[in-house]
């Protein structure tokens, strides 16, 4: 009989933009976020939405609040976006926004 044994990490396959962003968020590679969102924003058109706003997220998320306010309006001005906040949600140290 023969075994064998994959050991593979995200880091082996050729994830870029957005793709790569949530497979940091599902490892818990948070300081890699920010950077394939970048990545998305710049070279892809199809999820440049949606990178905005999970890049808006860790940038609240890290005090950056310039930043995130920024990508926020990127997406909330851009009349092809698909995007809605749905929810508000505002406690003390962070406000968190539900988009559908």
């Amino acid at each position: 009989m023969w075994y064998c044994h994959w050991s593979l990490k995200y880091s082996d396959f050729d994830f870029r933009g957005l793709a790569r962003a949530k497979q940091a968020f599902k490892s818990q590679n948070y300081e890699d976020i920010i950077p394939a969102c970048n990545e998305e924003i710049e070279t892809g058109e199809n999820h440049k939405m949606e990178a905005l706003v999970l890049r808006a997220t860790f940038h609240l998320l890290l005090g950056e609040h310039n930043k995130a306010l920024s990508d926020l309006e990127a997406v909330i001005e851009n009349e092809d976006a698909n995007v809605k906040v749905m929810r508000v949600k505002h406690t003390k140290s962070l406000i968190v926004f539900a988009f559908v």
